[in-house]
């Protein structure tokens, strides 16, 4: 068996590889290359900034290592998808000892089996059908283009009761997507065949479609968790392409997306409570006059329809002066006085900087996305606090 390779989020490693590992990492966006210094046969590769995950290149396991563990990764992209604290517990449901594969397998049948535990969900679904008898109503533009010139079938469209609905099949997909999977535990594959018999009578999801939408209710509440899971898996499946059609690669995440996500969400969802207005997130805007210079801050909030904060996502630890000189040119140009950056990886606290002339603050959060849970959402509690008080502060 081929040594896997393991890279921390910005690490390196040398090695050997194959004609057919190099074509699969230089096909890859998640690590860089080197080509090997004169006398040597090995090439250094590199972890792209915020890429964390395992995939396969060819025949190599390659492990991306995030410094978070899986559970808390997946916490926070989902947080950012839909703001909620409590979308999954992350401690019982997490394998520490386990890659990324089994760990997430782990979790999602054990909240699709909690989800199924009576009977999958039920619900009305769109069905248009050519029919010798009318249903529901007939689809006369159909009927006329299909069938002008005689009396049937007919063209109709009705509202089915059963299981065929957009939450059964985004769970669908994304069992089928871990069973596809490399490196699936047995018992996940078990476990996880067992929940794909409970939803017999769903259609799978076309190869590359959207997911279809789903909108959380009363009714579907006890699928929230599992959707939320699903979604992300979905959208971080590293896809492979070859002669024997598709396969799913592994899974892999973009940490730099994931924390501006979060960060976007808790934070708007946090100002919601504390004062009036609307959170605008990746709002589009412009520095010049002409409007060449585009921009898009991670969240202006809006009061009365006109910002009176702007806040930006650094997933760093270091808080180089490019950042603020970044940040004043958002305030210059949306006017606002004072401008919030939020930062990962650091101890839990605020820096300020006051402009010369005195116009405007531009203030510097940390957050420590290690502590547990409640105390992470404590610190976005204070930037929010902090983010409310200078909005209304001149």
């Amino acid at each position: 068996m081929i040594d896997p390779l393991e890279l921390s989020e910005t690490g390196r490693r040398s090695r050997q590889l194959t004609p057919g590992q190099l074509r699969a990492l230089r096909a890859s966006k998640f690590v860089s290359l080197t080509p090997p210094q004169p006398g040597s046969v090995d090439w250094t590769i590199a972890g792209n900034r915020g890429w964390v995950g395992v995939f396969w290149a060819d025949d190599l396991l390659v492990r991306l290592v995030p410094k978070l563990s899986i559970a808390r990764v997946l916490f926070l992209a989902g947080h950012g998808i839909r703001s909620s604290d409590e979308w999954y517990d992350e401690a019982a449901e997490t394998r520490t000892d386990e890659g990324v594969v089994p760990a997430v397998a782990n979790m999602l049948w054990r909240q699709a089996q909690q989800a199924l535990r009576i009977n999958p969900l039920s619900g009305y679904v769109p069905v248009t059908e050519s029919s010798t008898t009318v249903r529901g109503r007939v689809r006369l533009a159909d009927q006329l283009r299909r069938h002008y010139d005689q009396d049937f079938p007919f063209e109709i469209g009705y509202d089915d009761f059963g299981v065929d609905i957009p939450e059964n099949r985004i769970l669908l997909a994304a069992i089928t997507l871990l069973l596809e999977t490399r490196g699936l535990d047995d018992v996940s594959t078990e476990q996880l065949n067992r929940v794909r018999r409970t939803l017999d009578g769903v259609s799978p999801l076309r190869r590359g479609a959207p997911l279809p939408p789903w909108q959380p209710t009363r009714q579907n509440a006890h699928y929230h968790s599992v959707l939320r899971l699903s979604e992300l898996l979905l959208g971080a499946a590293s896809p492979e392409h070859g002669r024997g059609g598709f396969a799913t690669n592994g899974f892999v995440f973009n940490l730099e997306k994931v924390f501006e996500s979060f960060v976007t969400v808790a934070v708007s969802t946090a100002l919601g409570e504390r004062i009036p207005g609307v959170g605008l997130p990746q709002y589009p805007w412009h520095l010049d006059e002409r409007r060449l210079l585009k921009m898009n801050p991670d969240l202006v909030w809006q009061m009365d329809g006109r910002p009176v904060a702007v806040v930006d996502a650094k997933y760093k630890r270091k808080q180089p002066a490019e950042d603020f000189y970044q940040m004043l040119a958002y305030c210059a140009a949306l006017g606002v006085d004072r401008g919030h950056l939020v930062y990962a990886d650091g101890k839990p606290g605020e820096v300020r900087h006051k402009t010369r002339g005195g116009r405007h603050e531009l203030f510097a959060h940390t957050l420590d996305l290690t502590r547990p849970r409640t105390e992470l959402m404590a610190q976005i509690t204070r930037i929010a606090d902090r983010i409310a008080e200078t909005a209304y502060t001149k």
